[in-house]
């Protein structure tokens, strides 16, 4: 049967005929392209790194560099930023708008069962080292469990163990096969940084360190030999013309360079001087100069870096916002290459029908942030109800109490009415109906519930304002156009303004029927 598809015009195109032909090979290939790479006629791809390249050196190389006191804090500084992050979770999978299927639920709790037994945090630790070291494989062991197969480890390789074919498909280096051996299907775990067709290998951010460290590790060798010479003082004597004595003293000289102790000729007159002046503050800048290039490669910043003294806290400060964004690129990568395991532990154990589950970061709860933001809408007018800290801040009821002007604790109308009648009914005053109070009692009840229907529909509005700011600010500028909006205050006036003229005139009113009387 032929395979094609249907034009705009309704005529049927093969794939076989014509343009359609080429459609499902690739065209551009590096044993076509006039760039290519002789060493690729084995089938391996070298690393295109320019730096290791020039240098005639691979990847291991980079190894080494760890011991710079310069590089190790700055990959600390970086991986621990995402590392140390524990709020995490994997979530179903399931299509947008549709609720995850049983089998993505089911698929989600057996994933998140096998990785609870395993070492994520050391894991995670292999993979942000992708950014300085280069790819990592980590290899996914299995064993058959109540017929799944149950993921028992993750073993991340050494890197100089993989490479690239000239296809940019990802072999191992083995002793058998001098093109490299296909990695099998669902059994390792490839993160790259950056990766791209002309380098499939990633950028790694240790070879930029490369010439730095090697100038630095020179500079502290010279600057030592410098301190050997200059640092100590020197020992000058003043001798006679005859050789021999000259020698003696030299040798006492130096034994007491050792030791403190010289036994000299009588009349030799010795001077201990010591070097001064700046000269070897050009090694120190040397070598600073090294170690903020190191720091500015691996953590975009360097001010806080063996900052010391006053205004290293403002430093360290000013450049924390760059640390958190090369912190978040990196946590990006780390998603992206839990959300590939999860994929291939779907396709192992449910098959392609069933949706992955998505792995992300979750942010624990600012409750500082939270309370600030009650505080300021309590200062609108807001008044908050007991459930609300409930809710919201994870308090029991028997935790706490609110205070008198909560609507919990406030006076109930119906209650101080009563106690009212009460009271007038053991006075003296007399028990037959005021027409002109009923009149005011009724306009009172009245102009309450307008009152309290206004205020509610306010309240609702500035509950919805909170619900929808994304942040603060939008809440604020929120709050700002609502505040400015007119027809609720006018209202409200409006009601105020009519209650005080018909309490006037019902008062008005009373006392011309006194008189009558």
């Amino acid at each position: 049967m032929s395979t094609g598809i249907w034009d705009s015009k309704g005529n049927w195109i093969e794939f076989s005929s014509g343009a359609m032909a080429n459609l499902g090979t690739e065209f551009a290939t590096s044993s076509r392209a006039m760039g290519f790479d002789p060493a690729t006629i084995f089938g391996m791809l070298p690393d295109p790194d320019p730096v290791l390249r020039k240098r005639g050196e691979d990847a291991a190389i980079l190894a080494e560099l760890d011991g710079d006191d310069e590089v190790s804090t700055g990959i600390e500084k970086r991986t621990l930023r995402t590392q140390n992050k524990t709020n995490y979770t994997f979530n179903p999978g399931h299509a947008e708008g549709e609720e995850p299927t049983a089998q993505a639920v089911e698929i989600c709790k057996q994933l998140e069962r096998d990785l609870s037994a395993l070492k994520l945090r050391d894991e995670f630790g292999e993979i942000l080292e992708t950014v300085f070291y280069g790819p990592t494989f980590s290899e996914l062991m299995w064993e058959p469990h109540n017929g799944r197969f149950k993921l028992v480890g993750i073993v991340s390789k050494p890197r100089d163990w993989f490479g690239f074919n000239d296809e940019r498909q990802p072999v191992f280096r083995s002793m058998e096969s001098a093109e490299g051996d296909p990695l099998p299907p669902y059994k390792f775990l490839i993160t790259r940084h950056r990766a791209s067709f002309s380098n499939p290998y990633g950028k790694r951010l240790l070879t930029k360190c490369l010439w730095p460290v090697a100038f630095k590790r020179g500079g502290i060798e010279f600057w030592t030999k410098f301190c050997e010479k200059f640092g100590s003082a020197f020992m000058i004597a003043k001798a006679g013309k005859d050789a021999i004595e000259r020698n003696v003293i030299a040798a006492q000289l130096v034994s007491m360079i050792q030791d403190a102790v010289a036994v000299l000729p009588p009349a030799s007159d010795v001077e201990l001087v010591q070097a001064s002046g700046k000269a070897g503050d050009l090694h120190k800048a040397y070598v600073n100069h090294w170690n903020v290039t190191i720091s500015k490669i691996l953590t975009g910043q360097h001010l806080s870096t063996g900052q010391e003294g006053q205004g290293s806290r403002a430093a360290s400060e000013t450049h924390s916002a760059q640390l958190d964004a090369l912190a978040e690129s990196d946590q990006a990568m780390l998603v992206d290459s839990m959300n590939r395991l999860a994929q291939i532990y779907t396709r192992v154990n449910a098959g392609a029908e069933v949706f992955p589950p998505k792995f992300e970061y979750t942010e624990p709860e600012d409750y500082k942030e939270k309370a600030a933001l009650d505080k300021e809408l309590k200062d609108c007018g807001v008044v908050f109800k007991k459930v609300h800290f409930v809710r919201h801040y994870g308090l029991s009821e028997d935790e706490f109490f609110m205070d008198s002007s909560s609507p919990e604790t406030a006076p109930d109308q119906g209650e101080d009415s009563a106690a009212f009648a009460a009271h007038a009914a053991e006075s003296n005053f007399s028990a037959e109906p005021d027409e002109y109070q009923e009149a005011i009692d009724q306009l009172a009840k009245k102009l309450s519930s307008e009152a309290t229907q206004l205020n509610e529909d306010f309240v609702s509005q500035i509950e919805k304002v909170v619900s929808q700011a994304e942040n603060l600010e939008d809440m604020q500028i929120m709050l700002s156009e609502l505040f400015g909006q007119s027809h609720d205050q006018n209202e409200i006036e409006e009601l105020i303004t009519n209650s005080m003229i018909n309490t006037a005139l019902a008062g008005r009113a009373a006392v011309y029927g006194e008189n009558d009387d």
